[in-house]
């Protein structure tokens, strides 16, 4: 899911269940959610419908101008981001991305058609 805390971008985070069977009816009851930040040690208590957004993507649920944070935050943000990627490639979520191909120099796009011509 995406996360917003105030001060923060949104960030890609996972839901946490409480242990504590009280303390997960009282989450329920004011519908808050626990959940921890990708990449991050943070665990908070958030909106259960305003703070919390699906994952869709990595592109952030609400358009944000990124000027308004610490550049350290924004490169936290992007590096997390990587490594949500890779969580999600590794459980099969998400689809690899194709690596691109490489350009071709001329020469070699000549010597190419040079071939094919031959055949």
């Amino acid at each position: 899911v995406w996360a917003k805390v105030e001060g923060y971008p949104w960030w890609p985070s996972r839901i946490c269940n409480a242990k504590d069977k009280e303390i997960d009816q009282q989450l329920r009851v004011v519908q808050r959610k626990l959940i921890s930040f990708v990449g991050m040690e943070d665990i908070s208590c958030v909106d259960a419908e305003d703070e919390i957004k699906p994952y869709c993507g990595e592109t952030s649920p609400v358009e944000e101008d990124m000027t308004a944070y610490p550049e350290k935050t924004v490169e936290e943000l992007k590096r997390c981001l990587t490594m949500t990627r890779r969580i999600l490639k590794g459980r099969g979520v998400i689809q690899a991305t194709p690596m691109k191909q490489k350009k071709r120099s001329r020469m070699e796009y000549l010597e190419q058609e040079k071939k094919l011509e031959l055949s």
